[in-house]
C-alpha cells in the first residue's frame, strides 16, 4: 500500500497538504476496524467526508454500492477517485459548503457518516453533523479533539463544545490509532469514534450560552454570565436547581447546563 500511495505522489506531482490534514490510512487493520463500525450500524445510506486515496472507500463501496458517496475538496484526489471507483458517487466538493441531505435522492432512517477529519475543521463537521438530517458517524480525529468529545465533568478538556456536543450526541471511543497508521505521519495519536444523534433538537441559544459560561474555567458561573444577565436571577437560578453560588461550568453535566439555560431564559 505504501509502494502505491508513494507512486501516487510521484505520478501526481502531489505533496500531502498540512492545511487540509491530508494524512493517508495504510494500516489494513485500523481500515477493517472503520469498515466493520460501519457495517454495524447497518446504514440506510454512507457519506463519506474526504476519501483521500480511497483505503476506507473500496470497502465501504463493496458493502454498499449505489448508497454509497464520497466528497473530496482535492481535485487531484477527486479525479483519482473518480477513475478508480464508483463513478460519479465521487463529489468534488467542500463539505463545509454542501448540503449532505441533497446528495441522496431518500436517506431512509439511519443515514450515516464516515470521516479521517482534518484537524482545524473537525469542530465545524461535527457541528454540521449534529444540525444535519444524519443519525450516526464514524469519525477519525486527533487524540485532542477526541478527548475533547468525550471528557467528563471536572475534567481538563471538559468545554462548551464537549457540553454542546454530549447534550446533542452519545459519544463513545471505538479505538486509539498510532501515528504509524497513516502517511506522511502526524504529530500526535487518532481516536475512532462513534457518534449516535440523541432525539434533541438543536439550540442555537444554548450554544451561546455555553460559550459564555465557560469564558474563563477559573471563574465562578455567575462571574462569567453576570454582564449577560441579572446576578440576582442567576444565583435565584443556582438554588433552585440544586447548585451552589459559587459553582463554576465544567462542575455541571451537559444536561445540567440545559437546565440552569432553560431557568435563566425563563427568569429573563
Amino acid at each position: 500500500m505504501i509502494n502505491k500511495i508513494n507512486k501516487f505522489f510521484k505520478n501526481n506531482e502531489f505533496s500531502p497538504s498540512k492545511q487540509r490534514g491530508q494524512n493517508f490510512l495504510i494500516d489494513q487493520n485500523i481500515i477493517n476496524n472503520v469498515v466493520e463500525a460501519v457495517s454495524k450500524i447497518n446504514p440506510s445510506k454512507v457519506l463519506e467526508i474526504g476519501p483521500g486515496l480511497g483505503a476506507i472507500s473500496e470497502q465501504l463501496i463493496k458493502r454498499f454500492a449505489d448508497n454509497y458517496y464520497a466528497i473530496e475538496l482535492d481535485k487531484k484526489l477527486f479525479h483519482h477517485l473518480n477513475e478508480r471507483l464508483l463513478k460519479d458517487h465521487i463529489l468534488h466538493a467542500d463539505a463545509l459548503e454542501i448540503d449532505w441531505k441533497s446528495i441522496f435522492d431518500n436517506l431512509g432512517d439511519n443515514p450515516t457518516m464516515v470521516g479521517n477529519l482534518p484537524y482545524n475543521i473537525s469542530s465545524k463537521l461535527i457541528k454540521k453533523f449534529i444540525l444535519s438530517t444524519y443519525r450516526c458517524a464514524i469519525i477519525m480525529v486527533q487524540k485532542e479533539m477526541g478527548l475533547r468529545l468525550l471528557a467528563k465533568i471536572n475534567s481538563k478538556d471538559y468545554s462548551a463544545f464537549s457540553a454542546l456536543c454530549q447534550y446533542s450526541l452519545s459519544v463513545s471511543k471505538i479505538i486509539e490509532i498510532n501515528e504509524t497508521a497513516f502517511i506522511p505521519q502526524p504529530k500526535v495519536r487518532s481516536t475512532l469514534l462513534f457518534l449516535e444523534k440523541k432525539d434533541i433538537a438543536f439550540n442555537e441559544g444554548y450554544e451561546k450560552f455555553l460559550k459564555l459560561i465557560f469564558l474563563s474555567r477559573r471563574k465562578t458561573i455567575l462571574n462569567n454570565l453576570k454582564n449577560n444577565y441579572d446576578p440576582k436571577l442567576i444565583i435565584q437560578s443556582l438554588v433552585s436547581l440544586g447548585f451552589k453560588k459559587t459553582s463554576r461550568a465544567q462542575e455541571l453535566s451537559p444536561t445540567q447546563l440545559f437546565s440552569l439555560y432553560e431557568s435563566l431564559s425563563k427568569l429573563c
